[in-house]
């Protein structure tokens, strides 16, 4: 039975939170969730594209698709949706795009995002999509309110027989910025 709605995008945000948590007499399903943030997405609804990134990063209601994921985030993050121009600038940082992900990490931080001025301080301390630069990386780190002892991930990269390979390690901000390698 479709139930009678204004062709309104918070109307359809809210039955789409509805079906997603399971609540106001919805039982929870994340494939009705997904279509209702669709139909709010379409009317350029910023959470409801943020949400969908999510599902899509997350497998709910939807296949697993990082790539679909990043498109739907950047779409509300090209509105100035706060969350999804961290979760852009996260997913394009782990997915190796760093230059792709500095400036969403920089209108992120510059929001006060402090898991964005983490990350841009990691970009800064190793390389990653701009300059390496210890002097920004500690800025950032400092807006981040991260101290030298705060666990971080970092990139590490090496060739082994001609290959190269790349994986996150965890380590810490002291470390990386006074231990040069």
């Amino acid at each position: 039975i479709m139930e009678k709605y204004d062709d309104d995008a918070e109307t359809y945000y809210r039955t789409a939170e509805d079906y997603y948590w399971g609540r106001n007499g919805k039982t929870q399903d994340y494939a009705e969730a997904v279509k209702w943030y669709r139909k709010a997405a379409e009317q350029g609804h910023a959470k409801a594209l943020y949400s969908l990134g999510y599902c899509y990063e997350n497998g709910e209601g939807v296949d697993e698709d990082e790539d679909e994921a990043i498109e739907w985030y950047l779409k509300a993050a090209e509105l100035g949706h706060l969350e999804s121009q961290t979760e852009v600038g996260r997913l394009l940082w782990l997915t190796n795009q760093e230059e792709e992900a500095v400036p969403w990490l920089l209108k992120a931080g510059e929001r006060g995002d402090a898991a964005s001025q983490r990350r841009l301080g990691d970009c800064y301390e190793q390389g990653y999509g701009v300059d390496k630069d210890k002097n920004e990386a500690i800025m950032a780190y400092n807006d981040g309110i991260v101290d030298l002892h705060a666990p971080i991930r970092v990139r590490f990269t090496k060739t082994v027989d001609g290959k190269e390979i790349s994986r996150l390690v965890w380590c810490t901000v002291g470390f990386i910025l006074f231990n040069e390698s």
